[in-house]
């Protein structure tokens, strides 16, 4: 998600002395990254443009075969009534984190996505927490 920042918040009608133009990429395995990075280099350089990357990572994807995984899909099939949606989300953010890339990105709703001021819409997030819960429960009798 794009953001501009032009100048210093709560300073009027003057010039402003310079601006900011964010752009986070999510990359996914198959991305090459090193390829991307020269081509903003090569524009930034055409436009006379600063380029700061304060993060570059490639991206991860839980393992399909990865039986924590597919105890989740099953959980999630179950409680839902319907098959689960998988793969409509780049797989980024903090699941890179996960030991090996094995991580699971939620999709939940709300304001501002990927934004300073990003807001969760809360009961988007019910139907994942219920999900954890009743995995959880099985693991626990097993």
């Amino acid at each position: 998600m794009p953001f501009i920042q032009v100048g210093i918040p709560g300073i009027y009608n003057v010039t402003p002395d310079y601006g900011v133009l964010g752009v986070e990429l999510r990359p996914i395995p198959q991305d090459n990254l090193q390829h991307i990075q020269a081509e903003l280099v090569r524009y930034c350089q055409t436009k006379d443009l600063e380029l700061k990357v304060h993060v570059m990572e490639n991206g991860v994807i839980c393992s399909p075969s990865n039986p924590h995984l597919a105890a989740l899909i099953n959980t999630v099939r179950t409680l839902s009534g319907a098959e689960p949606a998988i793969g409509r989300k780049l797989p980024a953010t903090s699941a890179r984190f996960a030991p090996d890339g094995q991580g699971v990105v939620w999709g939940q709703s709300g304001v501002g996505p990927h934004s300073k001021g990003e807001r969760h819409f809360i009961p988007s997030i019910l139907p994942y927490y219920q999900a954890l819960q009743e995995l959880g429960a099985k693991l626990e009798k097993s």
